[in-house]
């Protein structure tokens, strides 16, 4: 009878024990970052209506937009490159195909 005992027990327990484990690491990784809330900084003082730009987010650097803007210029940049080179490799090809042609 402990028998019967003992494997219901271990049927039940060790799912249980590696599913809670599974959940416990899941949660543990997810949880803290939402639970910690927003990463802007807090809005200090009141509007003053006027629209003039604070000096602090001239040192911050670029925006994001800015940051994506670059990016999709270098994008482009690359992209224009590698048309180009892939232009070249296929001239020289041409060019080492009818050399080859014309010597046989």
């Amino acid at each position: 009878m402990s028998e019967g005992k003992s494997s219901n027990f271990s049927h039940a327990f060790l799912p249980g024990l590696i599913l809670g484990l599974i959940i416990g690491g899941v949660c543990g990784a997810m949880l803290p970052d939402l639970l910690s809330g927003s990463k802007l900084p807090a809005p200090t003082g009141e509007h003053t209506g006027t629209s003039s730009r604070d000096e602090s987010q001239d040192e911050q650097g670029p925006s994001e937009q800015e940051i994506i803007d670059a990016a999709i210029r270098e994008a482009e940049a690359q992209g224009e490159n590698a048309e180009e080179q892939a232009e070249d490799l296929l001239d020289d090809a041409k060019e080492k195909v009818d050399d080859m042609m014309s010597d046989g």
